[in-house]
C-alpha cells in the first residue's frame, strides 16, 4: 500500500496544481491508515486459529474462521 502512495504521488506531481497532489495525499493516508488499523484481524485471527490447532479443537477454529469472516465481510461493506 505505501508503494501505491508514491506512485500516485509520481504521477499527480507533474501536474500544475498544488491542490491536486494534497488530494493525493490526504487520501493515500486515509487508505494506509483503514489498511493497517484492520490489519490486527488477521494477525489475531491467525494466533488464536494456530491455538486452537494445536489443541486439535475444531469446533473452535470453525468458530474463529466464522468470526473473523463476519467481521472482514462487515467491514468491507462499510
Amino acid at each position: 500500500v505505501p508503494l501505491l502512495g508514491a506512485v500516485d504521488t509520481a504521477v499527480i506531481g507533474h501536474l500544475d496544481d498544488a491542490y491536486n497532489l494534497a488530494a493525493v495525499a490526504i487520501g493515500s493516508t486515509i487508505i494506509q491508515f483503514i489498511y493497517w488499523a484492520f490489519g490486527f484481524l488477521r494477525m489475531g485471527i491467525g494466533g488464536l486459529a494456530a491455538q486452537a490447532l494445536g489443541s486439535k479443537d475444531a469446533p473452535e477454529v470453525r468458530a474463529l474462521f466464522t468470526r473473523g469472516a463476519l467481521i472482514g465481510l462487515s467491514v468491507g461493506l462499510v
